[in-house]
């Protein structure tokens, strides 16, 4: 049954009064309380609470990571390896510095290659000891690899850096070398020598050797640990 309100000298319908206040009460509670959106407003809905993120439910998709690659073992017993082989020639070839070599091969070279080997010396000490220290960091990070240690990345990317500079500078310092070696064997008492340009294909030979043995690790890795999909999985380890 109709009934009406007096407000302001007229007469209203109470039933559009009591809409009003509905209406204005709503208003008021989604400002306090927003609706989500797209949900079905008006007086035959109730106002829900905010959506507020909360745990899943049900598990989703769950990244892994490296589980399962084999890159990480592979990469890391290569490293071992070669820098374990390297640390092993610098240990060596230092040593030999130390030796009288001239005492047991003197019937077989000439004097000049001794003399040359002797120019050399203090070079060839300093670069195998920087080839020992660099080899000593990459076998740690190698070994930390191994445990998929995201610090044993970072340290084999800067041995990398630091491994490609040496390498042009030992490339330099074989390259001088050599060329002193074959100067002193064309020399007086070592007889007529090779065909002309013999010595500079040989040392042009050491120095691309010397280059690849370097240089081709340390390009690889810096690479490989480049590559998005990697990098991915290397910020997953612990």
């Amino acid at each position: 049954m109709a009934y009406f309100v007096l407000s302001r000298r007229c007469l209203v319908p109470g039933h559009l009064l009591d809409w009003h206040a509905m209406a204005e009460g709503m208003e008021e509670l989604r400002a306090k309380n927003p609706l989500r959106e797209g949900a079905p407003e008006g007086p035959g809905f109730v106002l829900t609470p905010a959506r507020r993120p909360h745990p899943p439910t049900s598990p989703g998709p769950i990244d892994r990571g490296d589980e399962g690659r084999i890159w990480p073992p592979l990469v890391g017993i290569a490293v071992l390896v070669l820098q374990g082989f390297g640390l092993l020639s610098s240990v060596g070839s230092a040593l030999m510095q130390f030796m009288d070599i001239q005492s047991m091969l003197g019937g077989f070279a000439p004097r000049g290659a001794f003399e040359s080997a002797e120019k050399w010396k203090p070079v060839m000490l300093a670069m195998y000891g920087v080839a020992g220290t660099l080899a000593l960091v990459a076998i740690v990070g190698g070994a930390m690899l191994l445990l998929r240690r995201r610090w044993g990345v970072r340290l084999l990317v800067g041995w990398a850096i630091l491994r490609l500079p040496y390498g042009l500078a030992s490339s330099w310092a074989v390259a001088g070398m050599q060329r002193d070696n074959m100067a002193s064997m064309s020399g007086p008492g070592f007889g007529a020598g090779g065909p002309p340009g013999m010595s500079s294909v040989i040392v042009i030979m050491s120095v691309v050797t010397s280059l690849l043995m370097s240089m081709a690790l340390p390009i690889f890795l810096l690479i490989w640990f480049a590559l998005p999909r990697i990098r991915r999985q290397v910020r997953g380890w612990k």
